[in-house]
């Protein structure tokens, strides 16, 4: 059996983020419209990028997520009683803290 190998000569150690890992993050908020390019300028997030964000999200778990999420309370038959008292408390905005 022929084997063929791959010698590797050099190795370098990049440090920081690898911009394969974060471009099509970058991308997908360019294609939502939160993060604009400007040709030799770079990327600039969007006036009112915060609230479009929260939009997107939130008609996204609403058509996506809660249909799938409903239908899983039906099934087990809990009511709307049994889920508030259950309902994780809504975290703060971290102005009552005392770090």
């Amino acid at each position: 059996m022929n084997r063929k190998y791959i010698d590797f000569i050099n190795m370098v150690h990049l440090r920081g983020p690898n911009i394969w890992a974060y471009r099509p993050v970058i991308e997908a908020l360019v294609d939502i419209g939160v993060v604009e390019k400007r040709r030799g300028l770079g990327m600039f997030v969007k006036t009112g990028a915060r609230e479009q964000l929260l939009a997107h999200e939130r008609e996204k778990f609403l058509t996506e997520d809660w249909p799938r999420i409903a239908a899983q309370i039906a099934a087990l038959d809990l009511d709307l009683e049994t889920l508030i008292a259950k309902s994780v408390p809504k975290p703060s905005s971290g102005a009552d803290r005392n770090d």
